[in-house]
């Protein structure tokens, strides 16, 4: 999972570096601002409203919630004798 978020954000930033000029030559530095601030709430709103809260949750409630099984530890007794 980290390594995918960290990609995500250098492709991202990558993205807004490079489109940044051309925008600003093409519809001005107040709309590209704009622009760029709606696509942020737009993730927001998603995040929001679609990513549940884990705050103060176990890890096994919240493999439930996610739609996994929660991982259960053996009883089994493993020493040799």
């Amino acid at each position: 999972v980290g390594s995918t978020a960290g990609t995500l954000n250098w492709l991202l930033s990558f993205t807004v570096t490079s489109t940044f000029n051309s925008l600003n030559k093409s519809i001005g530095q107040g709309q590209v601002f704009w622009m760029f601030a709606g696509i942020m709430l737009v993730g927001f709103l998603f995040i929001f409203f679609v990513i549940p809260e884990t705050k103060g949750k176990s890890v096994d409630e919240i493999q439930i919630m996610l739609g996994a099984e929660p991982q259960t530890q053996s009883n089994t007794n493993t020493t040799k004798k």
